[in-house]
């Protein structure tokens, strides 16, 4: 794992079973009108064939994990989150779209007494809210923040804000772990060359 910024170093003897999930959200709204006009209007066919939802961040941070964690991912618009999954660690990424399902994947895996991690632009915006259904909210982009986090639980002394306090060098970006994608489901990958958020969009 290379992160220049980072204070981290993978530590010996000590492994985590950690579960990246992505939240099925509500991109179109209650509005039935709308709803059927997205999904049956040609003119977005292209767009819904490739757009899921899911999140680019976690598999960043799949890749800036050490690889004596295990790491899965879920992406709830295909698979069902499994709550008795033996995770010791829950990192959720959310769109505002994403955040009422958000808490609930995150309330229903903290009542089973696993750690929960919440980041994306929701939590970013929202981090008071955010942090009523979590252990710790992650605000800003991950990559100066994720080794912090992890060295953090490792050590049973998460805090409960990380934010990150400087724009990201894409240099410093890992590759990300598309690996962890069945390429059946989904009919493009993602790359970056910049990024909107931090500026507007």
């Amino acid at each position: 794992m290379q992160i220049k910024e980072g204070k981290y170093e993978a530590r010996k003897g000590i492994k985590m079973k950690i579960g990246l999930i992505s939240p099925k959200g509500n991109f179109w709204g209650n509005n039935k009108y709308f709803q059927e006009y997205w999904h049956t209007n040609p003119d977005s066919a292209s767009y819904r064939s490739y757009w899921t939802g899911l999140s680019s961040a976690l598999l960043l941070i799949a890749a800036l994990t050490p690889e004596k964690h295990e790491v899965g991912l879920v992406d709830e618009n295909f698979d069902a989150v499994d709550f008795d999954n033996n995770y010791d660690l829950v990192g959720i990424s959310c769109m505002t779209q994403q955040a009422t399902r958000a808490y609930e994947i995150a309330d229903e895996y903290r009542k089973r007494g696993k750690k929960v991690v919440l980041g994306g632009i929701h939590p970013t915006v929202m981090p008071d809210e955010a942090k009523r259904h979590a252990d710790a909210v992650a605000i800003g982009e991950v990559e100066y923040l994720w080794g912090e986090i992890l060295e953090d639980f490792e050590n049973n002394r998460p805090k409960n804000i990380y934010r990150s306090e400087k724009l990201v060098d894409m240099k410093d970006s890992p590759v990300p772990r598309f690996g962890l994608l069945d390429p059946k489901r989904y009919s493009s990958i993602w790359i970056q060359t910049s990024r909107g958020c931090p500026h507007d969009c």
